[in-house]
């Protein structure tokens, strides 16, 4: 799905909309994060990163451990990581510090300590060019 997450005037892509309200459709039977809206959320990219801190916040467990991974999947390929062939840079330390530095955002925390790394994130969002 070709999909442009943010447009240059802060409004989101229909797409990412869509793939974020079926971020929990048709799970993969023996890796439950992936569903297809993961995955395409992933090849958007960084334009998809604001939908997914909202769903960092949702109540529902699932869509925010799909979310998480999404970013994780994002942030992982800004770094040179490729899913299927590991790392093709010597950068993994570098995203480690990357993701601590945005507080180490996880599904399972606590609804404060993911509301406080997702204004972290947004921070750091609207410092990139």
């Amino acid at each position: 799905m070709a999909a442009s997450g943010c447009n240059g005037h802060g409004t989101r892509s229909p797409d990412v909309e869509h793939l974020a309200t079926t971020i929990n459709d048709d799970p993969d039977k023996a890796h439950g994060n992936w569903t297809p809206a993961v995955y395409d959320l992933i090849k958007i990219g960084k334009p998809a990163i604001p939908t997914l801190l909202d769903l960092m916040v949702s109540g529902d467990e699932m869509t925010r451990r799909r979310a998480d991974f999404a970013l994780q999947g994002i942030t992982l390929q800004m770094y040179g990581f490729e899913f299927g062939q590991g790392w093709r840079s010597n950068r993994e330390d570098e995203w480690r510090a990357f993701w601590a530095s945005l507080g180490s955002l996880d599904w399972h925390d606590s609804e404060q300590k993911r509301k406080d790394a997702v204004q972290l994130w947004r921070r750091w969002l609207k410092e990139q060019p």
